[in-house]
């Protein structure tokens, strides 16, 4: 039996399947732990009983909910959110590709100087290796500070629209 997997029985370590109140399957453990807690009248085990009303206006057949997205995919609100977003991504995503293939370029074609030492056993090219960490964390830390100044309150604005709208 090289090379297949086991059946799902022995994969799943005695994990046995069961059916809740509601007919759904469930491992052993959500069944186990279901059982443990009392269901309250307030707040059923499938959700709330009344999910949010949705507007009357709300867009109810398929083609209705794809013309309201693409709605929303051409409002100006939407382009402004997707000009800021690129005008970060785009040039930073190119900023951080033309460091690397410098590293790979150097590392190439300029061996002599990668391995100048620098401080003892250290040379440039270990440097440079190591840059390439610190650049990734540091894009991804002021990326997340970009998206929660500019992008995560437009994208917010643009979801409490389509929510009072009828879309999700």
């Amino acid at each position: 039996m090289v090379g297949r997997r086991a059946p799902l029985a022995a994969r799943d370590r005695g994990m046995r399947r069961a059916r809740d109140p509601q007919g759904v399957s469930v491992t052993g453990i959500t069944a186990g732990l279901r059982g443990l807690v009392a269901p309250s009248e307030e707040t059923p085990v499938n959700g709330p009983a009344d999910p949010a009303p949705s507007p009357v206006n709300a867009p109810h057949t398929p083609e209705e909910r794809a013309a309201a997205y693409v709605k929303v995919s051409e409002s100006p609100e939407f382009h402004h959110l997707r000009t800021k977003y690129r005008g970060f991504v785009f040039p930073v995503t190119i900023g951080a590709l033309a460091f690397y293939f410098l590293y790979v370029g150097l590392a190439a074609y300029a061996p002599g100087f990668m391995s100048e030492k620098v401080v003892g056993n250290i040379n440039v090219g270990l440097i440079f290796g190591l840059l390439q960490f610190v650049m990734v964390f540091g894009v991804t830390a002021i990326y997340i500070r970009y998206a929660q100044r500019v992008l995560d309150p437009a994208a917010t604005e643009i979801r409490t629209k389509m929510e009072a709208e009828g879309l999700r």
